[in-house]
Formats: structure tokens, sequence, C-alpha cells
């Protein structure tokens, strides 16, 4: 698996460089993980990156578009599963949850394969929680 990321945000990636890379990383077997906070203004980026959204009134959006989508949780959110305003259902991230996963055997957050909503409890530094 390998982790793209551009200043923090790959979305300000243009899509010919996404194109290029990609296949080139699925062309050794590997497959390709990427979150956008840009998704509202880059539909091009369906089924290449998640859509990372901060409410999950945003996630319902991003499905919409035909993202798949991460939402930041509340740091003290302390039930594995959730749902979407409009019904769509979530998990914690497993890898954030079990000491047992990692982001490379689990692979949940690939952009291009169905799967759940993933949550990820706020651990940023004015959260309160370091993980």
């Amino acid at each position: 698996m390998v982790r793209i990321g551009a200043i923090g945000e790959p979305g300000r990636l243009p899509l010919r460089w996404w194109q290029i890379v990609t296949a080139k990383i699925e062309a050794v077997g590997l497959e390709v993980v990427a979150y956008s906070h840009m998704w509202l203004i880059r539909s091009d980026l369906v089924g290449m990156t998640m859509a990372s959204c901060d409410s999950l009134a945003e996630v319902d959006e991003a499905l919409a578009l035909g993202f798949r989508a991460t939402v930041v949780l509340p740091a003290d959110h302390g039930v594995a599963r959730f749902s979407s305003p409009n019904g769509m259902k979530g998990i914690v991230c497993p890898a954030m949850v079990s000491k047992k996963l990692t982001c490379n055997n689990c692979r949940l957050c690939v952009g291009d394969k169905p799967g759940p909503v993933i949550g990820f409890p706020d651990h940023g530094p004015k959260s309160g929680r370091r993980k």
C-alpha cells in the first residue's frame, strides 16, 4: 500500500499526475490510499481518494458524489459503529481500535473498493487525545 499526500492535501495534485502515478503503483501490485478535503471541487478524484469529511452530514454529500468517505469523529467517540444522517453505515478505523491491524493489512481505505464509511476519532493536537 502507498499513501499519497502532497503538502498535506493530495487534491492539490493534477489529475494527469494521479493517472500516471497510480498506474505505476498498481503495476507493481500495490494499492493507493489517499484522503482529500477537496472532494467537493475535485469530483475527478472519485475512485482515487477517500473524501475526508468533517461531519456526518458531509459524509452523505460525498457519498452522493460517488466518493468513499472518511469522517472525523469526536475524540471521546466510544462505539465501533455509527450511521450518517441518511443511514449510511460506518465503522471506527480498525487500525485505531486493534493493535493487531495496520493500514497495510486492513485496506478498508482504498478509495476504489466498496466499503463502509471509516471514522477516525479526533486525535489532532487540540483533541486532548494522541495515538
